[in-house]
């Protein structure tokens, strides 16, 4: 009898472990997105196929002690429910998940995306070199964009080594709905190739602007911090929109500081 009862409590104990939040509240449970500044720029065709367009790359790492982790639940053929997880009883293990907004298959990139996840917009500076954020500051606008969402490579060394393995749990788009995200400590990035990676330069003139980037621009997904959505590069448009200047890039917490990004 106490060989039974010992296994039923540890059986319990093990219970009670999966199943009450680690490391704090649900609260502090959650990813922290940092939206990195745009590289790897150059004018080159638009996606229409009609006229130029800047291209370029970007990203989003998850610098918070959580994972991103996004499940989708099937809607209709073509769309799922998007829920997140926002309490874990392990790194790996989620007890909780809300829905925060939807997955639409991509036939363009043939997997799903999760939708608005991004927004580009090209601005107008003020006299003072700031930029513009008043409607009347916005030139063109990428609309918001959807991506999958994935663990491209590594951002930090510092963290959890249970995510430090060959191959992170949210390595590749062909998973699905069977789930996208970013872990700790790593960070997803889309090439300037990638469809949306792009302002068309149609119409827009000369001059000096800024390539505004935002995270998560509908604020569905939780964070422990919104305030670090956001990042953005200074640049020069010449000759007509055949050449482009980078002045300086900005991510959060920074300054916008000279960058050696090539014409």
């Amino acid at each position: 009898m106490r060989a039974r009862a010992i296994t039923a409590g540890a059986v319990a104990a093990l219970l009670a472990t999966l199943t009450s939040p680690a490391g704090g509240s649900t609260a502090d449970q959650l990813p922290n997105l940092v939206a990195l500044a745009p590289f790897d720029f150059e004018i080159a065709a638009a996606d229409s196929g009609e006229g130029q367009a800047i291209r370029f790359a970007t990203g989003a790492a998850n610098r918070g002690d959580h994972a991103l982790e996004l499940l989708g639940q099937p809607s209709s053929p073509t769309d799922a429910i998007a829920q997140q997880c926002v309490a874990w009883a392990h790194p790996r293990i989620c007890t909780q998940r809300d829905d925060v907004g939807t997955f639409a298959w991509h036939p363009q990139h043939g997997h799903y995306h999760f939708e608005e996840f991004a927004l580009y917009e090209l601005r107008r500076l003020r006299p003072n070199g700031r930029v513009r954020m008043a409607k009347n500051g916005l030139v063109r606008t990428s609309g918001k964009i959807s991506y999958c969402i994935i663990d491209a490579e590594r951002d930090d060394s510092s963290g959890d080594s249970l995510y430090f393995l060959p191959y992170p749990l949210y390595y590749s788009c062909l998973a699905g709905l069977n789930m996208q995200g970013i872990s700790p400590t790593w960070r997803d990035i889309y090439s300037n190739s990638t469809v949306g990676q792009e302002i068309p330069l149609d119409g827009i003139e000369d001059g000096t602007y800024a390539l505004v980037i935002h995270i998560d621009p509908s604020n569905r997904l939780h964070e422990t911090d919104d305030s670090d959505n956001t990042s953005l590069v200074k640049l020069r448009i010449l000759d007509g929109g055949r050449a482009l200047e980078i002045l300086c890039a900005q991510e959060p917490g920074t300054t916008c500081a000279p960058t050696a990004e090539p014409e």
